[in-house]
């Protein structure tokens, strides 16, 4: 019986990600202590994390397969119909910003007193 009503709280958890595990459970017709056992909220937990990486690997794209032709030239083909890849055109990376130590500050500091005097 608790299967059967495990499983429903795991469908409700699918259609409703925003509800938290006791509320799936309540919604599932769980008693009120019930949606409190650990236990039991374990085998939900499990069972929906099971049930969402299945999800996750049924809708992944297909992997990609290499065909080498000849030692010196392999090339990349997608094992599904799909568009040649586009060139993309990335920004330069921004040159880091060399801070001064503290002694340079310091140097700093004193050249610029000096110089006001």
């Amino acid at each position: 019986s608790d299967d059967a009503l495990v499983q429903a709280a795991v469908g409700i958890l699918l259609t409703s990600p925003n509800l938290n595990v006791p509320q799936a459970m309540r919604a599932a017709n769980f008693s009120g202590n019930q949606s409190y056992d650990q236990a039991l909220r374990a085998r939900v937990r499990r069972l929906h994390r099971k049930k969402l990486s299945t999800e996750k690997q049924a809708s992944s794209p297909p992997p990609f397969s290499i065909h080498a032709s000849s030692v010196s030239a392999a090339s990349l083909t997608p094992t599904a119909g799909s568009t040649a890849p586009q060139a993309v055109e990335h920004p330069r990376p921004i040159p880091k910003q060399q801070r001064k130590t503290t002694t340079q500050s310091q140097q700093t500091r004193s050249n610029d007193k000096q110089s006001i005097n």
